[in-house]
């Protein structure tokens, strides 16, 4: 039982990490940036939409800041759904 506990924790922590790592390649490669550009957003509308500010999607997109916690974790959401979401229509 409590083995359980320790695994989901552990499931959790991973794909945290992996969410982290996303929105640290999306910033530095620019593919965050295409992504917002590519869904007709304004940086402010990402922002918004990832509880972000509009200064912070700024430096990220800009290389200035290196997303980091549980920012990063809402900003490579947020690039995720965007991604999902376009590409459901591409399908369509």
């Amino acid at each position: 039982m409590v083995w359980q506990g320790v695994g989901r924790r552990l499931i959790i922590l991973l794909m945290t990490v992996e969410l982290v790592i996303e929105a640290r390649e999306a910033a530095r490669t620019g593919r965050g940036a295409a992504i917002r550009e590519a869904a007709g957003l304004s940086r402010g509308e990402l922002a918004r939409f990832a509880g972000l500010n509009d200064a912070t999607v700024s430096r990220y997109e800009s290389g200035r800041r290196v997303p980091r916690g549980d920012a990063a974790v809402r900003y490579a959401r947020i690039l995720r759904r965007l991604e999902a979401v376009m590409a459901a229509r591409a399908a369509a």
